[in-house]
């Protein structure tokens, strides 16, 4: 297989000119995941008590026939939607502002970081993947081998410093695994696991452990981190209008042994 039939792949700092398209494929993530939100919600114990209590309120005060109450179902539904659609366009609102100061949150403190991972597609629609670093791909640029490639972000990655207001573990020590995405189309293709060396590497310089969160529904980052020896540290409830419900699982992972380490 020749070199212009693979997927080249540069896991690289991110620069402010990649910043439209971080927010972009962040986005695309986001709406990726809105159905399953929403499934998820109207599936909840919370949702049939909704429905016994509307469809009570309306035979009982309105005065309609048990059996039209069954309108209860698509009114409930309406409502956990719109519901999942605000905390939905909060969430992506929240993301943007926080995507457009990230060279302010993450590339000041030399303990944080923000990686891209940026792909040089090939010709082939098997998707062969190869790694390479910048000095490879400025030499295959002066070559000219990566003309007439389609070159786009594929995937992110950030470390920051937990901010601990309890002041439990010394400031500073514990890091923030933040950002990993992969879009859709390059999933299972190594991306994520590089991704995460890069991220782990820059912890490992500079903190005593590693934090990061996942939804609940994300089953398929959930078994990623755990492979990787990543324990669960707590289970955060988190309300859309205090209807929804979800759950965010808090992971840690220990970088150094002890804080001296660290100095």
């Amino acid at each position: 297989t020749s070199t212009r039939d693979i997927m080249l792949i540069l896991i690289r700092p991110a620069l402010s000119r990649d910043k439209a398209e971080i927010i972009k494929i962040h986005k695309q993530a986001q709406y990726e995941n809105l159905s399953t939100n929403f499934i998820e919600s109207f599936l909840r114990e919370l949702t049939a008590q909704l429905i016994v209590v509307l469809s009570a309120v309306l035979f009982i005060l309105v005065g309609i026939p048990l059996h039209f109450c069954l309108i209860s179902i698509p009114i409930v539904a309406t409502g956990i939607l719109m519901a999942v659609m605000a905390g939905h366009l909060h969430k992506l609102h929240s993301h943007k502002k926080n995507l457009e100061h990230m060279s302010e949150k993450y590339q000041l403190d030399p303990k944080c970081g923000f990686w891209v991972a940026e792909a040089w597609e090939g010709s082939l629609k098997d998707r062969q993947v190869q790694f390479v670093n910048e000095s490879e791909i400025a030499e295959m640029e002066s070559q000219g081998l990566l003309l007439n490639r389609r070159k786009r972000l594929i995937g992110t990655v950030a470390v920051g410093v937990k901010e601990d207001k309890d002041m439990s573990e010394p400031p500073g020590t514990v890091g923030l695994l933040e950002r990993l995405l992969v879009v859709a189309d390059c999933r299972r293709m190594g991306v994520g696991q590089e991704l995460m060396l890069r991220a782990w590497e820059q912890c490992g310089h500079h903190v005593q452990a590693v934090e990061l969160s996942i939804e609940s529904n994300n089953n398929l980052a959930r078994r990623f981190f755990e492979k990787q020896e990543w324990v669960l540290q707590a289970v955060m409830e988190t309300q859309i209008f205090g209807v929804v419900r979800g759950e965010n699982m808090v992971y840690r992972k220990q970088c150094k042994k002890s804080l001296d380490d660290t100095m």
